[in-house]
């Protein structure tokens, strides 16, 4: 749409241009005309006086005995002279109003033309707005889908983080469970250990109690002194 509406302006704009030549054009050739009209009119008030100057002389020469021929024809050349006179300042009245005219239609056109180009250079400048928010949207956009994956990426580490404390507490659960474990194998060893030593010394003793005994059981007066357990 936007560019629809330039390529009419611009239709609008060459338009104006051509009207505003064709009005330059004009002007000129109604200067032109006004000079030839002026021009016209000088050479007609010269032919007028160079007549009646003729007609003067010709009085003279006549001596005064009233208007001859040639007297009423100068005159009558005067008269058509005069009118033809009249004619060319009318019609370089007309000229003139009509470049006054034209003039004023150049300015209206000059007027209008400069309006059509600040007009276009507003469009440029909302051109350029529009293109401007246009890339704008674009990386807001680009931001906000970046946004969603670092968001995605934080919930990502979320979970990973969640299954590896869980991990970590499964595992301090089972090292627990393991120690505890331990403790009561290293308490049940130690107990054990407790009863051997208590089961050995027991038998030690009832072994040194009965090697006592049978010391008693085989002496004999013919023992020699110091001397256990002697054969007899």
């Amino acid at each position: 749409a936007l560019r629809e509406e330039e390529e009419t302006k611009r239709i609008e704009f060459e338009a104006l241009e051509k009207r505003a030549a064709d009005a330059e054009a004009a002007i000129a050739a109604a200067k032109k005309e006004e000079d030839e009209a002026k021009a016209a009119l000088l050479e007609a008030e010269m032919e007028q006086t160079r007549l009646e100057e003729e007609i003067k002389e010709a009085k003279k020469s006549e001596g005064g005995g009233g208007e001859g021929a040639e007297a009423a024809a100068l005159r009558e050349q005067v008269e058509r002279e005069k009118a033809e006179l009249a004619a060319a300042e009318k019609n370089l009245e007309k000229i003139r109003e009509e470049t006054r005219l034209k003039n004023e239609m150049a300015e209206e056109v000059q007027k209008i033309n400069d309006e059509m180009q600040e007009l276009v250079k507003m469009q440029e400048e909302i051109a350029e707005d529009e293109q401007k928010t246009k890339e704008a949207k674009a990386k807001l956009k680009d931001m906000e889908e970046e946004k969603y994956k670092v968001e995605l990426r934080i919930e990502t580490l979320k979970r990973q983080a969640a299954n590896h404390d869980e991990k970590m507490e499964r595992l301090k659960k089972q090292g627990e469970l393991k120690k505890q474990a331990a403790e009561a194998s290293l308490k049940a060893a130690k107990e054990e250990l407790e009863a051997v030593k208590a089961r050995r010394a027991a038998d030690e003793a009832k072994s040194a109690e009965e090697e006592n005994q049978a010391r008693s059981i085989h002496w004999s007066p013919y023992d020699r002194v110091g001397v256990v357990d002697a054969d007899p």
